[in-house]
């Protein structure tokens, strides 16, 4: 794999094919949304807006709440779920998830192939079993975080939903605070 991606990058400098004709607005939003329907993690919240910042985009939290709203959360992986990675692979993989989500992708997103999203997925099969569930029947109705407000996070705190079970969405009561990782 890292042979052939070295490969494509040349082949890309070749095409005059450059990150920020792939790194847009809605590249980074699909990236988001393909995390948000394999049960993310919480670091995606700090890597794809660091990644859009260099790229000169404005990505935050209220984007990664908008499309967890919108993209449910479709693979019973691991951690959260019931099969290791090596199942999701077998099973079609990433493009079989983009294929799941395609409806709330932005289509016309040029990738490092070259082609479009929409392209890319034409012939890639729908698959929905017990590893990658129907859009119509989510492991989830959301994506698999959550950003949190409130009075303990005035600017957002992260949960990765997909991992916290359902009992545990609601709390009343009274409040442990820890000042530092160590308390």
């Amino acid at each position: 794999i890292a042979k052939q991606s070295g490969r494509r990058i040349v082949q890309m400098v070749g095409e005059d094919l450059t990150p920020r004709k792939i790194m847009t607005r809605e590249g980074i939003r699909n990236g988001i949304a393909a995390s948000m329907a394999m049960g993310a993690s919480t670091n995606s919240t700090l890597h794809l807006p660091a990644i859009a910042h260099e790229a000169g985009i404005s990505v935050t939290l209220t984007d990664f709440d908008e499309i967890s709203r919108e993209v449910p959360y479709l693979c019973n992986i691991k951690p959260s779920g019931k099969y290791p990675l090596s199942e999701l692979e077998a099973a079609g993989g990433i493009p079989a998830i983009l294929k799941s989500i395609e409806s709330k992708l932005y289509p016309q997103q040029l990738t490092v192939t070259g082609k479009t999203i929409k392209e890319n997925l034409k012939d890639v099969p729908l698959v929905e079993n017990d590893i990658i569930f129907p859009l119509s029947q989510p492991k989830n109705e959301e994506g698999g975080l959550a950003i949190l407000h409130g009075n303990l996070a005035p600017d957002g705190a992260v949960v990765k939903k997909s991992g916290v079970k359902p009992s545990m969405y609601y709390f009343e009561g009274h409040a442990r605070v820890f000042h530092s990782m160590e308390e």
